[in-house]
Formats: C-alpha cells, sequence, structure tokens
C-alpha cells in the first residue's frame, strides 16, 4: 500500500511456499514498468521506462488505449519493438478528449530457452485533449446550395450551448445539439430586417472533457 506505481519503477522477485512451510527458488527479478503522457494539440505522447531483467529482454510491446464514447474496454492501438520506450498517438476521435492508456512488454525468450510468455502491465495514464471551437462568422440563404447554412465546428467539445440574437435583443436560434445547424430565421418572420446584409449576436457556452465550462461571444452575417 505504500508504493506509488505510476511514479516509481519498482524490482521485484516471487517467491512460492507451499502449505509445509517450505520455500521454493526465487523467480526471476523483474522492474515495473512506469508509463507516463503529455497532451499536445491533436496527440498523445506517451513514454514508458524499458522493462528489464528477463534473461532474453524484450519481445515487443503493445499500446492500449481505452476512448470512453466507443470502447468499454482497453483496445490495442499499436505493437512497437522491444528497443522502442516511446509512442506518439496522433489517430484520435475528434469528438473524445479524455483517453486512458497502458502498456505491456512481451518476453523475448532467451537463447536456447522456450518461451513463458511472460507479460508485464505497466499503470494506467489518463490524458485529455483541451476543446477547440470553430464558428463561421457569415453564411448565405440565396439557395445556390453552397454555404446555406450555419454549422459551429467543434473539436473535443463534450456540451454545448448556443443562443443567437436579432439586433433587438430578442432570441432568434437556441441549440445544445453540437451537430445542429441554423438556416436563418424563417421568411416573413416579424424580425427580419429588410436589409441586404443581416448581422445577428451569439453567445455561446461550451465544455470540454475537462468539464471548464468557456464561452464564444461574436456575431454572424447572412449574405443573402
Amino acid at each position: 500500500s505504500s508504493t506509488e506505481v505510476s511514479e516509481t519503477s519498482y524490482c521485484y522477485k516471487v517467491r512460492v511456499r507451499d502449505l509445509c512451510g517450505f520455500y521454493g527458488v526465487e523467480g526471476y527479478q523483474g522492474c515495473s514498468i512506469v508509463l507516463g503522457g503529455d497532451s499536445e494539440p491533436f496527440e498523445h505522447m506517451l513514454d514508458w521506462n524499458p522493462y528489464e531483467k528477463w534473461p532474453g529482454g524484450i519481445s515487443h510491446y503493445r499500446i492500449f488505449r481505452r476512448d470512453p464514447l466507443v470502447d468499454t474496454t482497453f483496445q490495442p492501438i499499436a505493437r512497437i519493438s522491444g528497443d522502442e520506450a516511446l509512442y506518439t498517438d496522433d489517430e484520435l476521435n475528434y469528438e473524445v478528449g479524455a483517453y486512458w492508456y497502458k502498456v505491456k512488454a512481451y518476453e523475448q525468450p532467451a537463447a536456447g530457452q522456450r518461451s513463458k510468455r511472460s507479460v508485464s502491465q505497466s499503470n494506467i495514464i489518463y490524458l485529455e485533449q483541451k476543446p477547440i471551437l470553430h464558428v463561421p462568422s457569415a453564411f448565405t440563404i440565396n439557395r445556390d446550395g453552397l454555404n446555406e447554412h450555419w454549422g459551429l465546428e467543434p473539436v473535443f467539445v463534450k456540451d454545448i450551448h448556443v443562443n443567437v440574437y436579432n439586433r433587438w435583443g430578442a432570441k432568434v436560434y437556441e441549440t445544445r445539439d453540437l451537430d445542429d445547424k441554423w438556416y436563418g430565421p424563417p421568411a416573413g418572420s416579424s424580425y427580419t430586417d429588410k436589409m441586404s446584409d443581416n448581422v445577428y449576436l451569439y453567445q455561446i457556452y461550451y465544455k470540454g472533457w475537462d468539464e471548464i465550462l468557456r464561452s464564444k461571444t461574436g456575431d454572424v452575417t447572412i449574405l443573402k
């Protein structure tokens, strides 16, 4: 209970005692794997100390990841050489900003030795991506099939609340759906301007997977 397996690599041996109190021979000494990582925009960089003390060394490592929207368990995402102790995961799901990782080392049999297929597993780490939200500044309603709606482009965003107001402060649009689109005020609405260009104000509150509330305000222009 006093160990800190997420911070320190511990070396150990296993020794078996039978019901009569006699001890068997000590097993090989092993040293635990400590996995660490850093989050950069659109990628997670993992590093760990190599597993030590197998007589034949390491055959290979496997990287495992858990995506909370897709996987309920860890899934292997990469296999790398036993000589490597670094991996960059840049194949992230842009809808998800939270990931768990672990690494497993697989034993390489020593010369003339049968494989015991020993496996050592690291600690588990958690990494987050900061949310990114792009808000378009204009769209058209001229029915030419181009830019006919106003839609946000969220990356690693978990929750959102969007409000759009006309120049008199009346709310003309609201959504909490990340995929929702606004096609402008319906024709004949009392709040529709008669000018060629209409400018509306937006207020957006959103959260990433870190649960920090963020906000954006600005304006969007409808080009007729």
